[in-house]
């Protein structure tokens, strides 16, 4: 594996040679491990001896350095000119910020690179705010001035649980650089930092902390004026309104935001022609309470010539054909799934079982041959959901019925979504949106299985539990599911619940 160092500089004659060889010590540390280091001088203009006595001593040291001049490009430009270098070049997995004047300690860098790995955490901050952190070589109004600055990066830039935003002395993953940062974020370093932090969280991105030890620049430190604090104040603001965007981005599609979390690691999304969680689907098959209740939600709506897409092991296929007297076209494509639905459906002369999308068999030039499309845990399955729903309207007959059941509240995004391939859980907004916008008129939505919100966030947000388990899914069948239809039937339009159920008419 290996790493860049980003050393920053500007007129750091007098550091250089000390921040290479304690960078020369960390790189023989974390050589031991099999993690190679190579460093990014990126210079701001020095027009002092730096860059020729860094390459001096780096060639003393054997230090694979490349220097990249940015000529009055600013600290932020330069930084970020640099971080595009590492991206472009692609060989890092992950890139240190150092300051090439003295103030950060490069041998405290091991320990930040191990816990960043360790952790697959976004971005791992070297903190003097932390229990065991400290800038010695601050005066007290400047500790004072940076704690109240990173307090306000709380408060207005939503950024949770992280006491030194500010800090440029950190570990940072690839994919964080290529974040798009607000123009009045890039007005000086501890504002820049401080985005990426909130940017980083409102993607989906862990941010670490760890403490180490600020000392004193070789340079000074100069004071803090009020045009610096107004900047520092524009960019916070503009920072929380990309961050509430990125939020808002991610409630719509949790995938990317899945993929970034360190606890979600390990899972295997499903991929079309694949089901990454047979086992859970295989322990969701006997739950005939549950997904009969589903069914006789749907009421009336349910015709005599049904499509459904998604049919998975025709647990839903054979609740339909239990209750209303029409056929159905289950269409199942997962090649895992196919057999096993196809045993198990077998014999029944009302069900045709095929292995296809909805897609292939409109092409087919099925389109208008059905007065119903069903959708039960499906839709949430495909990336272009939107698409979907347009092909289900060719589908349909006009007048025909969407009948739709979908996982509810993104807030509850959790491992089991990710390893079951779920692009998103919706909102009760962006669910009616897209169904309108398919040419479909709304005729009823509401939340679903109410009682099951507060177990199901406890076991799969909580505490994490990354599987369904035979058991666990018997109770949640012959208990909250008889507890949740009896809370429903006094609170008819719940105000919340683990799913969404949705009918809607083909309009035209």
């Amino acid at each position: 594996m290996r790493g860049t160092i980003l050393l920053a500089t500007h007129n750091d004659a007098r550091s250089i040679a000390p921040v290479l060889q304690e960078i020369d010590e960390a790189r023989s540390v974390l050589g031991r491990s099999d993690i190679a280091l190579g460093v990014l001088l990126a210079d701001d203009g020095s027009d002092d001896a730096t860059i020729d006595l860094a390459r001096a001593e780096a060639e003393h040291l054997a230090i694979d350095l490349e220097v990249l001049k940015c000529t009055r490009s600013g600290r932020v430009g330069t930084i970020r000119a640099a971080f595009a270098h590492v991206r472009d070049a692609g060989s890092s997995a992950f890139v240190v910020t150092l300051d090439g004047d003295g103030q950060h300690d490069a041998r405290q860098i091991p320990d930040l690179v191990r816990a960043h790995l360790a952790g697959g955490y976004g971005i791992t901050i070297g903190s003097r705010w932390v229990r065991g952190g400290s800038a010695p070589g601050n005066s007290l109004t400047r500790s004072l001035a940076s704690r109240l600055g990173n307090q306000l990066v709380r408060w207005l830039a939503r950024v949770d649980g992280v006491s030194d935003s500010t800090s440029g002395f950190r570990v940072t993953h690839p994919d964080v650089l290529a974040l798009p940062v607000p123009a009045d974020a890039l007005a000086e370093t501890s504002v820049y930092f401080a985005a990426l932090t909130a940017l980083a969280q409102a993607n989906g991105f862990v941010v670490q902390e760890m403490p180490i030890t600020f000392r004193p620049r070789y340079s000074g430190v100069p004071a803090i004026s009020r045009a610096d604090t107004r900047r520092f104040l524009l960019g916070l603001r503009a920072t929380r309104q990309a961050g509430a965007a990125a939020r808002a981005e991610h409630h719509s599609d949790q995938t990317n935001w899945a993929k970034r979390q360190p606890h979600f690691a390990g899972q295997d999304p499903a991929a079309q022609s694949h089901f990454g969680a047979l086992d859970e689907l295989e322990a969701l098959a006997s739950a005939h309470n549950f997904f009969g209740w589903i069914v006789d939600g749907f009421g009336t709506a349910i015709g005599q010539r049904t499509v459904e897409v998604g049919a998975g092991l025709g647990t839903v296929t054979l609740a339909i054909t239990e209750r209303h007297p029409g056929t159905v076209l289950a269409l199942e494509p997962a090649a895992n799934v196919f057999p096993r639905s196809a045993k198990r459906l077998a014999g029944n002369p009302r069900i045709t079982l095929r292995q296809a999308t909805s897609g292939e068999v409109l092409a087919e030039g099925m389109d208008s041959q059905f007065d119903t499309a069903v959708y039960v845990n499906v839709l949430e399955h495909i990336e272009d959901d939107s698409g979907e729903l347009l092909t289900a309207r060719h589908l349909l007959v006009p007048g025909g019925h969407l009948c739709l059941f979908v996982p509810a509240m993104p807030s509850l995004y959790s491992a089991i979504d990710h390893k079951s391939g779920h692009y998103r859980r919706y909102t009760k907004a962006t669910l009616r949106a897209k169904v309108e916008q398919a040419g479909f008129t709304v005729e009823s939505i509401d939340y679903f299985d109410v009682a099951s919100v507060l177990p199901y966030w406890l076991m799969y947000r909580v505490l994490g539990v990354e599987s369904l388990g035979t058991g666990s899914n018997a109770i949640y069948d012959r208990v909250i599911v008889p507890v949740s239809k009896v809370v429903q039937r006094i609170l008819v339009h719940p105000p919340l619940g683990k799913n969404l159920i949705l009918v809607a008419r083909r309009s035209g």
